[in-house]
């Protein structure tokens, strides 16, 4: 998973370009709720990929996979136009089949991951995460939302858990879920740097306590890397 996510960049785009998700669906003649998901961490088909760059005019793969993605894209000067497009071509089908196991896999095995973009402080959950709190797939993310499904006294373990990540800490916790009762769950949390060194988010897990699984440390070191 890249540093910098493909949702990141969107909002990042929209806000620079004063465009609303409402615009934006009209002019790709599609829902605001389709909108809404992107930015919040939902898969985008190639074909709206593709025409999504065109309207932000900048790169499609750029704007899909990051940085690295584009430097991965350039080829030596030698080799025919066909040459090219198969290389290329299969690049695409390799990031893409990547990104969409790794979020298979974390579905699969009931994962909750989420993240806190430092820049814009914009929160993404993926999809298991978003059933852990209740929290309908379409909803924008916020921590208010995040707060009322685990209920007041979560704001200060909360709170508590993002500081200490972003001081460099791996924080490890369990806590309960209102809408849950009778279940525990475990997170993980922890801060994610770039290449310089400087922070960008902090990301963590969560899951049910009585899952037996790969421990959480190493999937979410897995995750950062």
């Amino acid at each position: 998973m890249s540093d910098e996510m493909f949702a990141q960049r969107l909002a990042s785009l929209m806000e620079q370009r004063g465009m609303t998700a409402a615009a934006l669906a009209e002019r790709l003649t599609i829902t605001p709720q389709a909108v809404h998901k992107w930015l919040n961490g939902a898969e985008i088909s190639l074909p709206n990929l593709r025409e999504l760059a065109r309207l932000l005019k900048v790169n499609w793969v750029w704007l899909r996979f990051g940085e690295e993605a584009v430097d991965e894209m350039v080829l030596p000067q030698h080799g025919t136009d066909s040459v090219v497009d198969r290389h290329r071509a299969r690049l695409v089908r390799e990031l893409m089949d990547s990104e969409r196991r790794h979020r298979w896999a974390l579905d699969m095995l009931d994962i909750g991951v989420w993240e806190i973009d430092l820049a814009t402080e914009r929160r993404i959950w993926n999809r298991t995460m978003r059933t852990i709190l209740g929290i309908p797939q379409d909803l924008p993310a916020s921590s208010d939302a995040i707060y009322q499904m685990m209920g007041a006294h979560m704001i200060p373990v909360m709170e508590d858990m993002v500081a200490r990540s972003l001081n460099g800490e791996c924080v490890v916790g369990t806590f309960d879920i209102l809408t849950r009762p009778g279940e525990q769950f475990e997170s993980i949390s922890a801060r994610v740097d770039d290449a310089d060194g400087l922070p960008v988010k902090v990301m963590g897990m969560v899951r049910r306590i009585d899952q037996q699984a790969r421990p959480l440390t190493q999937m979410l070191a897995a995750l950062r890397n």
